[in-house]
């Protein structure tokens, strides 16, 4: 059963398809509990000032996405977390720490070698999850794409190999 979903998020550019895909998981099961996440650079690897902006700013992007994610879904109990370290390693200590059923890995609104890394980072997160990833495109998802899930279908058993969905 899927009831916590990590949510790691670099910007606000995949809301929506956050938003229909824990739509569809809710009326499976209306008990979820998502925590959106951001990693931000140790500090003992940047200046003050650097890590004193990058958790600034990570709380703003937290609060724009969880109001959002809230105003979507006001009965869900959804928290925030920075969590220091590269995107990866806080990635997965974040599920584990927080024993996450699934992570819901999306798309950014960024291009070049920053596209590039990202995109690395999700496909470096998918083989050493400690749970389910779910991969959602760079589309907005028809509401089709996902009618009729149930949590039962989504997850996989934990004896396969990790379950990625596309």
């Amino acid at each position: 059963m899927i009831r916590k979903i990590l949510i790691p998020v670099v910007d606000e550019y995949f809301v929506e398809a956050i938003e229909e895909f824990v739509a569809a998981l809710q009326s499976a099961d209306d008990d979820l509990i998502l925590r959106v996440m951001t990693a931000i650079e140790p500090a003992d690897t940047v200046s003050v000032f650097i890590f004193k902006e990058s958790y600034r700013e990570g709380n703003e992007l937290l609060d724009v996405v969880s109001r959002r994610l809230r105003k979507r879904f006001p009965y869900q109990k959804i928290e925030t977390s920075i969590v220091e370290g590269k995107a990866k390693e806080a990635i997965l200590r974040e599920a584990e720490d927080w024993s996450a059923d699934l992570i819901l890995l999306g798309p950014h609104n960024k291009g070049g070698v920053a596209k590039f890394l990202l995109g690395s980072v999700a496909r470096s997160v998918i083989p050493d999850s400690p749970c389910n990833v779910v991969m959602l495109s760079s589309r907005r998802p028809k509401k089709s794409s996902f009618s009729g899930a149930t949590s039962k279908e989504l997850s996989t058993n934990k004896q396969d190999k990790k379950g990625v969905t596309q």
